[in-house]
């Protein structure tokens, strides 16, 4: 989980953050969570890229605000994988939305998909099992 200062400059015309700013925090999260466990995220040899994201906003955010994002993993294939975020309160009391991305592992140099290295599935599984105890 990372903590993150709302802006001024994220807010909207419509006075809370803007609904663009929300993927920028998961793509924040998403980094720093696969960075802290050993995978870097730098575009060169094998590493994540985006497929797909969404988000379901609950409650906006108003400045000033510090929020914290969540990250877990919540499915896992063969060459990619789902993550999930929550963006909660600095007090962790209100959620104020829930974000989903899936990263493909891709081969940099042929431009492929590549199969998950076991390292990473170590990970995302024990993620997994954590997320589901939790529930």
């Amino acid at each position: 989980m990372i903590e993150i200062p709302i802006r001024w400059g994220d807010m909207d015309a419509y006075g809370h953050v803007n609904n663009t700013v929300y993927f920028r925090f998961f793509e924040e999260a998403r980094v720093q969570w696969l960075e802290r466990n050993g995978f870097r995220v730098d575009g060169k040899g094998h590493g994540p890229i985006l497929l797909q994201t969404g988000c379901t906003f609950l409650r906006p955010i108003h400045y000033p605000e510090t929020i914290w994002v969540s990250t877990w993993c919540k499915e896992i294939g063969r060459t990619s994988f789902v993550v999930g975020h929550d963006v909660l309160s600095h007090n962790r009391e209100t959620v104020y939305t829930e974000g989903f991305c899936k990263l493909v592992w891709l081969d940099h140099e042929r431009h492929a998909s590549t199969p998950l290295p076991d390292t990473l599935l170590q990970l995302l599984q024990k993620s997994l099992q954590a997320r589901a105890r939790q529930s």
